[in-house]
């Protein structure tokens, strides 16, 4: 599989340096930092350095991170991503609705307002 996509071109691989990992969690409040996973924390650290790519996640912890880590923009439902792709689906899981997507930025907007009026940040 790596040999057809990767090796051959046709998907760009890239990965964070452990200062880059180390970074975004620092920005992160604890809660955050104890529950996000490996895999969406490198891919956060990403989003954080390369400004032309959009996050596409159904983690609910994941998405709450992109407010904490002014990123909100940046995000895109899996629902939104195939109706912009061309491609619908009547049957999505409701991590993959555009709906579930927005309420959990709004859930990571109200936890970095209450983040950082307790830490003075």
């Amino acid at each position: 599989m790596r040999q057809k996509y990767i090796e051959n071109g046709l998907i760009k691989e890239l990965s964070a340096s452990a200062e880059e990992i180390k970074k975004v969690l620092s920005k992160l409040p604890k809660n955050n930092r104890d529950t996000i996973h490996t895999g969406e924390l490198e891919s956060l650290a990403i989003l954080v350095r390369e400004h032309n790519l959009i996050f596409c996640s159904c983690d609910a912890t994941a998405i709450r991170t992109l407010p904490i880590l002014g990123l909100s923009d940046r995000g895109i439902s899996v629902e939104k991503l195939l109706k912009l792709s061309g491609f619908t689906q009547s049957s999505l899981k409701e991590r993959h609705t555009e709906e579930y997507f927005k309420n959990n930025l709004a859930i990571g907007q109200q936890e970095k307002t209450y983040y950082f009026s307790r830490n003075g940040s």
